[in-house]
């Protein structure tokens, strides 16, 4: 290789003969985008002419690592520079810090998250403004690590610590180079080739899938990050683009299942000619020979190496007559790639040529630079970590360094065992563990889907056939998924936290003032001190960190601190220290839900991650509820239903209509507090109206419509089967998409969810606040302004409307709840709260009262009409942050506080019935069933409680939830799903009934908003059934799901998402973080 030679030599190499040539393909969640080599060069040669601009020569240049089809051109732009670029996650203080970068590049999109979470502004550069490209400059000063040789450094990388402590690599030019061009020979890499670029940006994998294709003329093929959690979706994509080249971590392909990789990338018929496993040890023959369909030709390679050697150190090519032959053995690491070198030392670090040690890789042009070093010592050798065997078929990988065990005075490789577990044919994949804590050996499993369901006899059956008795696992989990790291690999941390047993009866531990100044300072990623009279609020803290925060002090004290949140969100530092100062002392209980059933039969099951038990799925369905309503008056909004006999809660539905008005309250904008909802579809069959109605709204016979939040009906397909409206509508047939009807700009960011009011035959209008202080009512059919009306500071409320149809209601952050004129916008009555609102008001749908919670720890209940509050009742020393429900035929009214009390309180004489003290914040909104309410709650669980204070069943989840949980039930039964999302990435669905999980589905990030369960004789599912789920998660996406939680369609915008969706007459309204409220709508192509 020539010492010049570097990565812009490399796709210059590329380019020459191919400037024609589709250079990069991504499949957005909107379309499908493409770029030429020409185009890629010319938008690389105008980002390196900015980069020079602010001298930005041999500097790290940070890239925000979410997917985009400019990634390839600004990795160029800063190569061509010259610079060096380091992928950034969007979490503060990674390699931000650490390596002192000063400029990033991102999108337009991106450019928001970072003016958020990072130190940085805008720089001026109009000549990225065509490419939807930001530069962004750091506002404080920061110290870029030093370096002669920066220049010759392509990028830097954070280790993700998997394989050990994670550390800054910096790869030379001359490390990546050669690897690339090695495995481009190898593989035979042509300009005729796809590849996909399966691994995310901050794994140096990406790097080499990138210049394989761009290095020799081929296409780059690139998915949204909604697709890569999609399998199904993400098999048909890569079978539809003719995707020739995959490199992925076994866990990847794992996700697909057996059946699925026969009938797409692994059929006879498929275009992939190399499958490439890395990142992880290689399933043996056998396994990988249940992937194949007969008649298959995909090459499949092994692949191996670590980031302090530049990627990739070997490969190997696995025998097809192996794989025919189903055999069980190790799959070699293979011949090392051009210039590296591997050296095998046994415990004395002594070079040894047979027997077991652990593996070091090296070479003269392969070994990168690691934190702080400056230069590298001829003939230096990286440990690995990894012990190898020298066999006779060459290196075997064993496992770990740190994968050694010792059980029963015998040592065991958990990386042999695993293997061993994974030739059990009732499994498709499989983790086995030590937990730490105990010592106990744990097995983590999905079952193979092909196969009957295993009982726990038969598992242990089976595994005693394969392993020695000292290998037997204590316990086995079984999982619908493995979780996954971001970088394609299995979680093991995430499992083992699902196992961690909270302890009973352990002494607080005091925490200084020292130790919270830091954690403060930590969880708010700042560096200026913390002074006594320092506000967590006021200096940049949200609700999410400072549930973070809560949370850390809890860990050093060992114990709950009363009214600690509160105090953080509201209070100063010195108040919070001397709060926990007088309540360290005491000891705490805590105590660990478990499924008993399971446990007694050797198979723990730990909810959300854990299926509770695979087989036990079926639903029954329940009775019908009748009662006739009549409307005329329609709401909807993203909150839920009430109890037994009542359909609107949270200013949603109410069982026996009044005969003004029915109003669906809008979901509980950012507060995640949605309130409950109990599907008005099941009345609809007794509904009599003047139109047609969506079947999630209510009516009124006040000749207007509301829609505010959200109705639910489920039907799980094959596991639950429900009944469904006696309506009938002529289905559309074709394809159906999303196209965005209009937007419009609030001029502030908008967490509040929308209230949407129409009357029959006239245009709706659509009810909604935003950071800017406006409070704006919007045309539905046209996204034209009607009014604004300027309150007193941001409103992060959602509205309601009032019973007569007449007023708008909603809270503000400057303590007064505002009543409006529906039609002008004009005040009707203020009432002034002891705190600011964020909790969203609902309306009492007999008596027209509205209750509203405030962070003075009370909820109150307004007399609309006669401008008077009738109670303020004092929750039990906690703000109220979500929304309040209505359980009318009980006379009561549900609230959550932040100190984690769920109050039951009279409607009518403000009396608190009961309070039941969960013990953690409650951000979500609470929702009436039929036996109670449920709630959500930051401690990871779903709460059902008895209208009597019984706790009836607790769902856990793998994160807080801040969502709020949907409730709902059908026409001709009585049973009731619930459905709810949470921070672990999930939306869940679950049996009201009996707490158990019937569906999940997986979202890129956080979910934060509430579903909305709709109607649509446009879009199509499985089972023919017209209802569906729209969901949403904080980056931005947006999923129509069916009622067997299967995706329909998808949509991304251009922000974040705090706001709940809501759906009516085939359109989805929604708030966004970039400023706008937006209008869905679903279109038949055809």
């Amino acid at each position: 290789m020539q010492k010049s030679l570097n990565l812009c030599s490399l796709f210059d190499e590329g380019c020459a003969k191919n400037n024609q040539n589709i250079a990069v393909c991504m499949l957005t969640e909107k379309e499908l985008l493409n770029t030429t080599y020409s185009k890629l060069s010319e938008l690389s040669k105008v980002i390196a002419s900015v980069l020079r601009q602010y001298s930005c020569i041999g500097k790290f240049i940070g890239i925000i690592a979410s997917p985009s089809i400019h990634i390839p051109a600004i990795i160029l732009g800063i190569l061509n520079a010259p610079a060096c670029f380091v992928p950034v996650d969007l979490l503060p203080d990674t390699a931000l810090n650490s390596l002192g970068i000063d400029y990033m590049i991102c999108t337009n999109r991106d450019s928001r998250i970072i003016l958020e979470r990072f130190h940085m502004k805008h720089v001026e550069s109009p000549a990225l403004v065509p490419y939807q490209l930001v530069l962004m400059m750091r506002t404080t000063n920061i110290t870029q690590l030093e370096s002669k040789h920066n220049c010759q450094i392509a990028y830097a990388m954070h280790t993700s610590g998997s394989t050990g402590t994670p550390k800054v690599v910096r790869v030379p030019h001359k490390c990546i180079v050669p690897n690339i061009m090695s495995l481009r020979s190898k593989l035979n890499v042509s300009s005729q080739d796809v590849v996909f670029m399966a691994s995310p940006l901050t794994f140096d994998a990406s790097i080499v899938e990138m210049f394989l294709a761009l290095s020799t003329g081929a296409t780059l093929f690139m998915v949204s990050m909604t697709t890569k959690l999609m399998p199904r979706k993400l098999a048909k994509v890569l079978q539809d683009n003719s995707v020739t080249i995959i490199q992925a971590t076994p866990s990847l392909i794992f996700r697909f299942g057996p059946d699925l990789l026969k009938k797409t990338i692994l059929s006879r018929s498929t275009k992939l000619r190399a499958l490439i496993l890395g990142g992880e040890p290689c399933p043996v023959p056998a396994v990988i020979a249940e992937w194949k369909e007969e008649g298959n030709t995909t090459e499949i390679w092994n692949i191996y190496g670590i980031t302090e050697v530049s990627s990739w150190a070997t490969l190997y090519k696995i025998a097809e007559k192996d794989i025919k032959n189903k055999v069980n053995k190790s799959v070699p690491l293979g011949e090392p790639l051009d210039g590296t070198v591997l050296q095998v030392r046994n415990d004395r670090g002594q070079a040894i040529t047979s027997g077991k040690g652990q593996l070091y890789i090296g070479g003269e042009e392969r070994v990168c630079l690691l934190n702080d070093e400056d230069v590298i010592i001829p003939r230096t050798m990286r440990a690995t970590g990894d012990i190898v065997e020298l066999s006779p078929e060459g290196l075997l990988y064993i496992g770990r360094k740190d994968h050694q065990i010792k059980r029963n005075g015998q040592r065991i490789n958990l990386s042999q065992l695993s293997e061993a577990v994974s030739s059990v044919s009732l499994f498709t994949s499989s983790c086995i563990l030590q937990e730490p804590s105990t010592n106990k050996l744990l097995l983590f499993v999905i079952p193979n889907t092909s196969k009957a369901q295993p009982s726990v006899d038969s598992v242990y059956q089976e595994l005693e056939k394969a392993l020695p008795r000292n290998c037997i696992p204590d316990a086995i989990h079984i999982l619908d998924e493995l979780p996954m790291t971001k970088h394609g690999k299995v979680d093991t941390k995430k499992l083992l936290a699902q196992r961690e047993v909270a302890r009973s009866g352990v002494a607080g531990e005091t925490i200084s003032d020292e130790e919270l100044r830091k954690i403060w300072k930590d969880v708010l990623q700042i560096k200026s001190e913390i002074n006594d009279d320092s506000n967590f609020i006021l200096l940049g803290g949200d609700s999410f960190q400072a549930i973070r925060l809560l949370n850390q002090i809890e860990l050093v004290t060992r114990q709950s601190v009363p009214d600690l949140l509160d105090y953080i969100l509201h209070n100063k530092y010195h108040e919070i220290f001397e709060l926990i100062k007088k309540n360290v002392s005491k000891k705490t209980t805590c105590k660990l839900l478990t499924n008993h059933s399971a446990a007694e039969k050797g198979c723990s099951v730990l909810h959300g991650l854990f299926s509770d038990n695979v087989q036990d799925k079926l639903l029954n369905p329940d009775t019908e509820n009748k009662n006739n309503l009549k409307t005329t008056c329609k709401v909807t909004t993203n909150q839920n239903a009430e109890a037994t006999g009542c359909l609107i809660s949270h200013g949603l539905l109410s069982d026996t209509v009044p005969d003004k008005l029915k109003n669906l309250d809008t979901e509980n904008e950012r507060k995640r507090s949605m309130s409950s909802v109990t599907d008005n579809l099941n009345k609809s069959k007794q509904l009599k109206t003047d139109n047609t109605i969506a079947s999630n709204s209510c009516t009124f016979s006040d000749d207007k419509k509301v829609c505010r939040g959200s109705q639910r009906i489920v039907q799980y397909t094959d596991k639950i089967i429900l009944e469904c409206n006696n309506r009938t509508r002529k289905r559309s047939q074709g394809t159906v998409s999303i196209k965005e009807r209009w937007k419009y700009d609030t001029a502030k960011c908008i967490d509040a969810s929308p209230l949407l009011v129409y009357k029959d035959g006239d245009n709706g209008v659509v009810y909604i606040g935003s950071h800017s202080h406006k409070f704006q009512a919007v045309l539905f059919d046209t996204g034209l302004l009607l009014w604004t009306r300027m309150l007193g500071d941001r409103i992060e409320s959602s509205a309601c409307l009032s019973k007569c149809g007449n007023y708008v209601i909603v809270g503000c952050y400057d303590h007064n709840v505002y009543v409006l004129n529906a039609e002008n916008g004009g005040i009707f009555w203020t009432w002034e709260t002891g705190g600011p609102v964020k909790s969203s008001p609902i309306v009492h749908l007999h008596t027209g009262i509205v209750f509203i919670g405030s962070h003075d720890q009370c909820i109150h209940a307004l007399d609309i009409e006669n401008k008077n509050c009738l109670f303020s009742t004092h929750c039990g020393g906690g703000s109220v942050f979500s929304s309040p429900c209505i359980d009318v035929a009980m006379d009561t009214v549900y609230v959550g506080t932040l100190n984690g009390k769920l109050m039951s309180i009279n409607c009518i004489s403000g009396k608190v019935k009961w309070k039941n003290n969960i013990g953690k914040p409650i951000f979500s909104s609470p929702s009436v069933t039929k036996e109670g309410v449920v709630v959500g709650c930051v401690d990871n669980n779903l709460y059902h409680i008895s209208s009597s204070n019984e706790m009836l069943w607790s769902f856990e989840t793998s994160a807080p939830i801040f969502s709020s949980p949907c409730v709902s039930n059908t026409h001709q039964s009585t049973t009731e799903l619930t459905v709810i999302g949470s921070h672990d990435s999930y939306i869940y669905c679950i049996h009201t009934l009996t707490g158990k999980e019937v569906w999940k589905f997986k979202t890129p990030s956080p979910v934060y908003a509430t579903p909305f369960i709709f109607q649509s004789d446009i879009l199509q599912s499985e089972g023919g059934n017209n209802h569906f789920v729209v969901c949403s998660c904080t980056q931005g996406f947006i999923f129509v799901l069916s009622l067997s939680g299967q995706l329909v369609l998808s949509w991304e915008l251009n922000g974040d998402i705090f706001s709940s969706p809501i759906a009516h007459d085939n359109n989805i309204i929604v708030g966004c973080r970039d400023d706008n409220i937006y209008n869905l709508q679903f279109v038949n192509d055809n």
